[in-house]
């Protein structure tokens, strides 16, 4: 179950998703709380040309959580998410001739609460094994550990694959356009603060809230 939103969340990302959303989840600024807070701002436009540093990012974690709870409502309708941290890493270089390039990743770690029920009663550790030998090397995880008596809460690590592409740039009002190497265009709402570039993804729904943010410091 819990493959099956790291592979939703993971695998289906495009270009810009990617840099916007690197959600998963992906401990930097985790801007979204446990209370379904805001993350990130507003789409504002601005000057992209420079070379830009990952430093942190966020995930609205109310999003997050109806993305997960849709995933394995199914074989485990009463479980739930705990902390959520991510950290981007990797650079964007957008030129005055309209050419990028750039090598992005992320490192996250997810916390997944799982009740009695939903693991036929067994023990955290032997959870612990049966993760480490089903799904760890999978999907980008790395690790996976729990802990609890009764629910058992285990933590998955996991690194979203680097992001390595080059193409052409392009900006109108608050939306960046990427066209990389595939030769297919991909849009992002993205702001410019000062000397901060924020790579923004909206919810799927309403495509109005903003769930991801990815902040590049200028270099």
């Amino acid at each position: 179950m819990t493959s099956a939103l790291v592979v939703g969340r993971g695998q289906s990302r495009s270009l810009v998703s990617a840099l916007a959303g690197l959600a998963l989840s992906f401990a930097a600024a985790a801007c979204g709380g446990d209370d379904g807070g805001t993350c990130g701002t507003a789409p504002c436009g601005g000057d992209v040309v420079g070379n830009w540093q990952a430093s942190s990012a966020c995930i609205d974690e109310a999003a997050l959580s109806m993305d997960f709870l849709a995933g394995v409502a199914v074989s485990c309708p009463d479980a739930s998410l705990g902390n959520v941290s991510m950290t981007p890493r990797g650079t964007i270089a957008l030129t005055a001739d309209m050419m990028f390039t750039t090598t992005l990743a992320g490192d996250s770690t997810l916390d997944v609460i799982f009740p009695a029920a939903c693991i036929n009663n067994a023990s955290c550790a032997q959870l612990t094994t049966v993760l480490q030998q089903t799904i760890v090397g999978t999907n980008g995880i790395t690790s996976a550990t729990c802990a609890g008596s009764g629910a058992c809460t285990c933590t998955f690590a996991y690194t979203i694959d680097t992001i390595n592409d080059f193409g052409t740039w392009a900006a109108s009002g608050t939306t960046l356009t990427l066209t990389g190497a595939s030769g297919a265009p991909e849009d992002s709402p993205y702001c410019v603060q000062g000397s901060s570039l924020h790579l923004l993804e909206f919810d799927s729904g309403t495509m109005m809230k903003v769930v991801g943010d990815v902040v590049l410091n200028k270099q």
